[in-house]
């Protein structure tokens, strides 16, 4: 056995021989492949993970230097239970649910109402030198002008055949004026010319002055007040249009009446039935119309529900019609008519 005895000598020692060189090993690096993305998201707690709330497991890679390190996925619900994502989703749709809900019952109970149009100002009428050409400017309406020659604004929309103005004045200047109102009228009349064989004229009733008679009074001169002035007054406008029927039977009288604003003719309708009792229906004739019939009846003039009486004259032409008394309500309007042709007639214009 030979035992290495240090002797003491002074002899330098040798160098122990250095290590060789070895390089450093290469980082180790991952490929990522269809399979380990599907085992990654199985392992962070993905829709393919076999157990719920199954944690999951870090890789180890290696960086440079040689050491390893783990890294843990990327993910909001790693290690949490998978539960509670579903209640995140329920949670969220059951908070859209909930503003859909609101803002529906507010579209219900608090109804959007288009704004009305704003109004046009009074003074927006055009001048003469803004009218195109061949317009002619209209003058606005004012209490103040004259009395119209024909009949009130709002009542007839369509004009008749003819006009005439009728002097109802109750104050006597001459012998010609002894003659009754009906006498009178009918010579007015017969001074119209025809417009066809069958003819609709409007008589405007004036007083000594020119100025269009009011409906009361103008009854009363005719003898023809059927119902009691205070009525009339009190539910009629005093503007009325008198009109006369033209045939070749003669001359037919009508009236229509306007009610004042706020009444409603079908509280009023029982009142005004009372003119069917009333001694002065034959006043309304311009010619004797001969014996009343015993009853009133119900009939149609077009598509309005009217009341009649009818006459038997005492001698009449061949093939001429018994007369009538006709009376029914048309658009609020009262329209009185000895003849059902001449409330036919009437009808249409207002």
């Amino acid at each position: 056995m030979d035992l290495n005895v240090d002797t003491g000598s002074s002899a330098p020692r040798s160098k122990a021989a250095a290590p060789p060189l070895v390089p450093t090993p290469p980082a180790e690096v991952f490929i990522r492949t269809l399979e380990s993305d599907l085992r990654s998201f199985r392992e962070s707690g993905g829709l393919l993970a076999g157990q719920a709330g199954a944690r999951p497991k870090p890789e180890r890679v290696m960086v440079s230097g040689g050491a390893a390190k783990e890294v843990k996925p990327l993910s909001f619900f790693a290690g949490k239970n998978i539960e509670l994502k579903w209640l995140l989703i329920a949670g969220g749709a059951a908070v859209a649910l909930g503003a859909v809900l609101v803002y529906g019952f507010s579209r219900l109970s608090f109804p959007s109402f288009p704004s009305a149009p704003p109004a046009a100002p009074m003074s927006g009428l055009a001048s003469s030198s803004e009218l195109a050409a061949g317009e002619e400017e209209i003058e606005p309406f004012s209490p103040s002008e004259p009395e119209q020659t024909s009949a009130p604004r709002g009542i007839l929309r369509k004009p008749a055949d003819r006009t005439a103005s009728f002097a109802a004045s109750g104050v006597v200047e001459n012998v010609a004026e002894l003659k009754t109102p009906a006498q009178r009228l009918r010579e007015t009349l017969a001074a119209v010319p025809a417009a066809t064989s069958s003819t609709l004229i409007e008589v405007v009733p004036k007083d000594a002055d020119g100025a269009r008679v009011p409906l009361g009074q103008f009854l009363e001169r005719m003898d023809a007040g059927v119902l009691p002035p205070e009525f009339l007054a009190a539910r009629f406008a005093e503007q009325f249009v008198f009109f006369v029927f033209r045939d070749k039977a003669g001359f037919w009288p009508g009236f229509v009446l306007a009610l004042r604003p706020g009444e409603n003719w079908l509280f009023l309708k029982d009142e005004v039935a009372a003119l069917e009792r009333s001694p002065k229906l034959a006043n309304f004739f311009l010619e004797d119309p001969g014996e009343a019939g015993d009853e009133w009846s119900d009939a149609r003039v077009g598509d309005v529900a009217v009341r009649e009486l009818e006459w038997t004259p005492a001698t009449k032409s061949a093939n001429a019609a018994n007369p009538k008394f006709v009376y029914g309500w048309f658009r609020g309007y009262l329209v009185i008519s000895t003849s059902e042709e001449g409330l036919a007639a009437i009808l249409p214009r207002l």
